[in-house]
């Protein structure tokens, strides 16, 4: 029987952009017998080709392994470009991050190498740019952007951080000092795709959060709350929450005291306070947990799919309480039979068990 790892499966199922996957989402990774094919939406195995990996589909492209090397299939389960590489990551903006003799680089999707392998690790690109580190004389590190030529955005880079460019906008971090404390403060400032500053130089606790559909979560002091401020840096949602989500499908979630709740873009709630937490909506569900079990809420906050699904010991549920992608969602659960263990099934927006149960072991 296929036992897969939870490492495994956070790689090859989680951490996609919704986005990129709901444009891909007809067909999904599952292992057959002791290797990989795709399912669609009704849990029917689609691809006549079974592989010894096989990553979710992102910007239509799943990264694929033979056993001796990655490529790419397209929707239609056939190999586009062909198996070459040492290791992938998903497309993303256009572009996928590959490994090829030691160094990741990048290619278009037609497979021809854009950016020639010469970084270290993976890096991805969102609106035009991928965030990498640039080292100069004096052997500081500082952050920057390259475009898809490859070319520097900064070449003189003094921002200490920067985050990914969503929307069109990301945010540039500089460490300076707060006058009235004396103390050393981070600020930060909001930046467009041509790096021109659209707000004022804003200090933070934290580094601000992605922009999600024009706003971005922000704590402005250590001892402050959480709300959402606009590309120009105004307080659009006010801060009122001890934690926040990003925006999706013009909801939010939020933490007050110690529940979560929804709100909208006016800061208004959705859904009151009563959940231990709540993941980001797609096709009109979100994650909850209630009780040390995981469900799904519709927009108004009743159970989609009532609290059944399971997190694992020592696992933030964020990493495992993921949204639907498409027409299904993988969860946990914990199997009674023939001795209890925790296992992946991917279920639709009914509950229905489409696919599954897939035993999974922890290394």
């Amino acid at each position: 029987m296929w036992n897969l790892s939870l490492p495994t499966l956070l790689t090859l199922t989680f951490f996609f952009s919704p986005a990129a996957f709901a444009q891909s989402a007809v067909l999904w990774p599952a292992p057959t017998g002791q290797r990989w094919g795709y399912i669609d939406h009704t849990g029917q195995l689609k691809t006549h080709q079974t592989f010894t990996s096989a990553a979710a589909f992102s910007d239509g492209f799943a990264a694929v392994g033979n056993g001796s090397a990655i490529g790419f299939i397209d929707v239609s389960g056939e190999v586009a470009i062909p198996f070459q590489f040492e290791d992938a990551s998903s497309f993303s903006d256009g572009l996928a991050c590959v490994k090829s003799r030691g160094k990741w680089g990048f290619i278009d999707r037609t497979g021809k190498m854009l950016i020639p392998p010469r970084f270290d690790q993976p890096i991805d690109f969102h609106s035009g740019f991928a965030e990498v580190p640039v080292a100069f004389q004096d052997l500081h590190t500082k952050a920057n952007f390259i475009d898809h030529s490859g070319k520097l955005v900064w070449p003189h880079s003094t921002a200490d951080q920067v985050n990914e460019y969503n929307d069109g906008h990301s945010w540039r971090g500089e460490w300076g000092v707060d006058q009235r404390a004396h103390l050393p403060q981070e600020y930060w400032t909001v930046i467009d795709r041509q790096q021109r500053p659209t707000s004022p130089s804003m200090a933070a606790c934290l580094p601000p959060q992605y922009f999600r559909e024009g706003l971005a979560a922000i704590e402005r002091r250590c001892d402050d709350k959480f709300g959402f401020v606009d590309y120009t840096g105004k307080q659009i949602v006010p801060a009122h929450y001890d934690m926040a989500g990003e925006f999706s499908e013009g909801l939010a979630s939020v933490k007050v005291g110690q529940k979560w709740g929804v709100i909208d873009k006016n800061g208004a709630f959705q859904v009151e306070p009563q959940f231990d937490f709540v993941g980001s909506f797609s096709s009109g569900l979100a994650p909850a947990l209630l009780g040390g079990k995981y469900g799904y809420i519709d927009r108004s906050g009743k159970w989609a799919i009532p609290p059944q699904f399971s997190i694992p010991n020592g696992v933030p549920p964020i990493r495992m309480m993921q949204p639907f992608r498409g027409e299904l969602a993988a969860v946990l659960v914990v199997t009674a039979t023939p001795t209890p263990h925790t296992a992946m099934e991917y279920v639709d927006r009914t509950g229905r068990i489409a696919y599954g149960p897939i035993p999974l072991q922890r290394r």
